[in-house]
């Protein structure tokens, strides 16, 4: 894995948490502040990179539709 990878792949990791990204009961539909700003960073740095959603999901391990959830909060 090269350090692109790596460096998305904990970041990503270690916000989401043993719970997932929503740690919060499904009835609060309002993403908590800092996944919002987590996944703004991830974005930034994703086209900061030149990568496209589906090459960071295979960087990273994961599909890009979770990668697009990360950076679209609803």
């Amino acid at each position: 894995m090269d350090l692109l990878a790596r460096q998305f792949s904990g970041s990503i990791q270690h916000f989401a948490g043993e719970n997932g990204l929503f740690s919060r009961p499904l009835e609060k539909r309002k993403p908590d502040p800092k996944d919002v700003a987590v996944g703004r960073k991830i974005r930034a740095r994703r086209l900061f990179m030149g990568m496209t959603q589906p090459a960071l999901a295979e960087a990273v391990g994961v599909t890009y539709q979770q990668i697009q959830k990360y950076e679209n909060w609803p």
